[in-house]
């Protein structure tokens, strides 16, 4: 029987590498305010490997030369710090070995077992961070899943509904709206699909014949 991963080593090693090139970054650049750290760029492949995501930083005063950057970890001035250590590295071959050792179901729960993971490192980030002197006041740790179907809840995880609101308005926004769509009755629903049958080809297939009906042959375009 093979052992079972350990996921409280592959956080409490997150969470010291992590933390030591964040600090590494802060002390290199004294002058600089750091308002986040971001996981991103995860990267995996359904029933193969399971990588871990880079490690991002950006500064407000880097921030300054384009507001447009502020959660877009890829294109901050430093998108990937050096954090992935031997440990680590041979943590994420285990974790891949974990994902794919049995069936397909197995590896979806062990993605999401690495979502949760991620998110309990970020918040530790935080928890050590935001004191420190060159941290802003709402200093924030992100795993940010580029993924359009969990970016949201993701980062909600990963923050207080406060500052889920206050950090991310127009995804709070998002958010609210699709809490209140889907609470809507099915005809108000329908009617909202049936206005853009391509936007919403998805959901009316779902639906079923009430849903496709007499709109069958343009889905089928």
């Amino acid at each position: 029987m093979s052992k079972a991963f350990d996921w409280t080593k592959l956080e409490s090693e997150m969470t010291k590498s992590t933390l030591r090139v964040a600090l590494g970054a802060m002390a290199e650049f004294p002058r600089e305010h750091f308002y986040c750290v971001a996981f991103h760029s995860w990267y995996r492949e359904a029933n193969g490997v399971i990588q871990l995501p880079l490690l991002g930083t950006h500064t407000v005063e880097e921030l300054a030369e384009n507001e447009d950057l502020k959660w877009a970890p890829p294109d901050w001035y430093w998108p990937e710090l050096d954090y992935a250590n031997a440990t680590l590295r041979k943590l994420q071959r285990q974790l891949t070995d974990e994902a794919t050792s049995k069936e397909a179901e197995h590896w979806r729960k062990t993605e999401a077992r690495f979502v949760t993971a991620m998110v309990n490192v970020a918040k530790a980030l935080t928890k050590k961070l935001r004191g420190h002197a060159q941290a802003t006041r709402d200093f924030v740790a992100l795993f940010i899943d580029e993924d359009d179907a969990t970016l949201i809840p993701v980062l909600q995880r990963c923050t207080t509904r406060t500052q889920f609101q206050k950090l991310f308005p127009d995804l709070a926004q998002r958010d609210a709206y699709a809490r209140t769509f889907a609470a809507a009755p099915p005809d108000e629903r329908l009617r909202t699909y049936l206005s853009d049958v391509y936007e919403h080809r998805d959901q009316l297939l779902e639906g079923g014949e009430a849903g496709v009906g007499p709109h069958v042959e343009k889905l089928a375009d």
